[in-house]
């Protein structure tokens, strides 16, 4: 019919491939001239759309270009641009992916390599769009596209986690995968392999074992049967032949991913290296804007500034990102420098500090007597005194000579004028205890010369009184009936521990205040074990105190408690037990029993060791201060003290009084804000006379040497 398009030359049926000769030719056939159409209103011009309903690009005439001008025009490309350009359209993947485009692949690759350093060469025996694919195309799995950065060089794939699990066999499975015998131990030799180190172990692809194992099997000659006897001769031929042929293009294969590792590893240090120039120029013109901006260099030149996530990237800095990070990092900047400052502060603060601790060591080493200084404030209580709390709290710069000079004669008036604070703290302390004595207790009657005779050494005989020397005046409370327990719940020995006499106003658990109210109560059952105790040694309620039942070796036992099992207990030890069973009825312990504990104590066991007054650090010389001025060289506080063994080695070496003649209260004494005694109590023993006699033979003792304790 005239007119009408012959079927099968519809308009669809020559569309024009990529590169093809007769793109240009029209589609219309040759023959007589067509029927005139009826003239149709034009319609607007739209862009072409694909079969799929996307728009044509601008690139949608490229596959109408001949061949030779599209392999002229993809050899200026790189080998993962050619990659990429395969994966858009059909058409490209046909011609790019075709056997007569392999120069077009070679050429392309040959220009990159020699116009980048490091390259990766391509193997005889891979693909050359396969191994692009592989070396270039990106961080992903090549067989799910899941992320895989690891190249495994010998295996010539890029596999992730969960792929690797399923492909890769270890050793041991790929042995059971071939024929069991001998002849196939050294099979690794014949496969590639590689090191995985999430795993830590070899790796085999599991069909190259498959594919070695079916080449095994398709072999002439089988696998004779064991203990057939047969000859293995022609079986071990055929097996090294195999792996012969195998072995060699295995080393070769090693080899190349030996020299594609080292290519690896010299692009990654080029490219890190690269990477941090570009970091630091857009540090350091970051930096130049802050510090233009009015912030000190040191602010800006931080780490904090260094690691932002706006500011540690290998990218230049512009404009557009500038205006957008420039408030971010003016907080980071102003947070630095406030952290900077306080920093400052506190170092400042801390050589105060560390300048009133010192002065207040030297102020006891040198005002404080043996005789006060138990009674003396913890350096806390001395630190939230208000004229020491007023100097620690303002802010003295001390960068200069002038600055350090003010703040040095500051210091110098503060600590000299704190021994009036400290003599009113302790004074207003002792008005508190006098008022919790009950009315009914007796008081002391001790007189002036009593009281100089309780310290017969002076370590400063001829210096002036000094506001530290208080002893004098709140002797009268150092009896031992004057009994007290603390009632703070912090006090970690308020339950049992009883402070008899100055004990009391020694204690400071609450010592980060300048309270004079005692936190104590009198205790009127310890008050009354006392006197029981007094009443058993015969000695005056108004004229003892508790150093003088210290010295002495009375061991005390419970009334009607079993012989061979009873405690043996020291005074306090006595005391706490009375407090903590109201009926318990005291009684002197045997001269058996005194002589048992003696010879505990000369012998040094172990049970005895662990509540030795000895080994605390709580013991002080009556003749100097100097053990004060030991621990402070030592960065020790005054109120640790020295153990006893240590004070009667230091009175004999420099004071001349023996150790087996020094005698506590006159040559040294116990810094009683510490408990003595205070661990647990030693226990009888059945058969103790024969248990004495036979401690007395061992030791070489006499009955008359356990009449006195050394």
């Amino acid at each position: 019919m005239p007119g009408k398009i012959p079927r099968g030359r519809g308009r669809n049926s020559h569309e024009p491939s990529v590169g093809s000769a007769d793109a240009t030719v029209s589609p219309w056939p040759d023959g007589p001239a067509q029927a005139k159409r009826r003239k149709t209103q034009k319609e607007p011009a739209i862009r072409a759309v694909n079969s799929k309903g996307r728009t044509a690009g601008r690139l949608s005439a490229l596959p109408t270009l001949p061949l030779d001008v599209l392999y002229e025009i993809f050899g200026h490309l790189e080998p993962v641009d050619l990659l990429n350009l395969s994966r858009t359209t059909k058409a490209f993947r046909t011609v790019l992916l075709s056997s007569q485009s392999q120069f077009l692949w070679r050429s392309v690759l040959d220009a990159f390599e020699a116009a980048n350093e490091f390259h990766f060469p391509c193997p005889e025996d891979v693909s050359i769009p396969l191994w692009v694919n592989l070396v270039y195309g990106g961080e992903h799995c090549d067989t799910c596209g899941a992320k895989a950065r690891k190249m495994l060089w010998c295996l010539r794939r890029r596999l992730c986690k969960g792929c690797a699990k399923t492909l890769l066999v270890k050793h041991e499975e790929a042995f059971h995968m071939l024929p069991i015998c001998e002849e196939v131990i050294g099979f690794s030799s014949a496969l590639p392999s590689d090191w995985l180190t999430s795993t830590s172990g070899t790796r085999f692809l599991r069909s190259d074992v498959a594919e070695l194992a079916t080449e095994i099997a398709n072999l002439p000659v089988k696998l004779p049967e064991s203990g057939s006897g047969e000859n293995r001769t022609e079986w071990k031929a055929a097996i090294a032949a195999i792996f012969a042929t195998r072995s060699a293009a295995s080393s070769a294969r090693v080899k190349h991913a030996h020299d594609c590792s080292i290519e690896e590893g010299a692009k990654g240090i080029m490219r890190g290296q690269e990477i941090g120039l570009l970091r630091y120029a857009r540090f350091q013109e970051i930096c130049k804007r802050l510090v233009a901006m009015g912030y000190d260099e040191c602010d800006v030149d931080s780490l904090e500034v260094r690691e932002h996530k706006d500011v540690y990237q290998p990218k230049p800095l512009t404009e557009r990102v500038w205006k957008r990070i420039c408030p971010i990092l003016c907080d980071v900047v102003e947070e630095i420098r406030y952290g900077r400052e306080a920093l400052a502060r506190h170092g400042r603060r801390q050589r105060r500090s560390d300048l009133i601790d010192g002065g207040y060591e030297a102020l006891l080493v040198s005002f404080a007597p043996p005789s006060s200084l138990s009674l003396m404030p913890t350096l806390s209580t001395f630190r939230a005194m208000p004229e020491i709390s007023a100097f620690l709290e303002e802010d003295f710069l001390d960068d200069d000579d002038v600055a350090r000079s003010t703040y040095r004669q500051k210091y110098t008036d503060v600590v000299a004028g704190s021994t009036h604070a400290i003599h009113e703290w302790v004074m207003g302390r002792q008005s508190s205890l006098r008022a919790l004595l009950p009315d009914t207790w007796p008081r002391s009657d001790f007189s002036p010369t009593d009281v100089e005779a309780f310290w017969p050494i002076n370590p400063h005989p001829h210096a002036e009184r000094s506001p530290l020397d208080v002893f004098s005046e709140v002797a009268d409370l150092d009896l031992v009936i004057y009994t007290f327990t603390c009632v703070r719940s912090r006090c970690r020995k308020a339950d049992y521990r009883v402070f008899c006499g100055l004990d009391a106003l020694a204690h400071q658990c609450h010592s980060d205040t300048t309270d004079h109210t005692l936190k104590m109560e009198a205790n009127t059952t310890a008050h009354a074990a006392v006197l029981s105790i007094l009443g058993l040694l015969k000695l005056e309620s108004t004229r003892t105190r508790p150093v003088d039942l210290d010295k002495r070796d009375d061991i005390f036992i419970m009334q009607g408690s079993e012989p061979s099992s009873r405690s043996l207990m020291t005074w306090r030890q006595a005391v706490a037990a009375c407090v903590a069973a109201p009926d318990t009825t005291l009684q002197l312990a045997t001269d058996l029993e005194r002589i048992y504990v003696t010879l505990i104590k000369r012998r040094r066991t172990a049970e005895y060791a662990r509540c030795d007054v000895e080994s605390g650090y709580s013991w002080g010389c009556a003749h100097c201060s100097d053990f004060l001025k030991g621990l402070e060289q030592e960065h020790l506080k005054y109120t640790t003290a020295m153990k006893l063994p240590w004070i009667r080695s230091h009175i004999e070496a420099k004071h001349g009084v023996r150790r087996e003649d020094a005698v506590e209260g006159r040559d040294y004494f116990h810094l009683r804000h510490f408990a003595r005694y205070s661990l647990h109590v030693l226990t009888s023993v059945p058969g103790l006379e024969a248990k004495v006699h036979s401690m007395m033979a061992s030791m070489g003792v006499r009955p008359e040497d356990t009449d006195t304790e050394t």
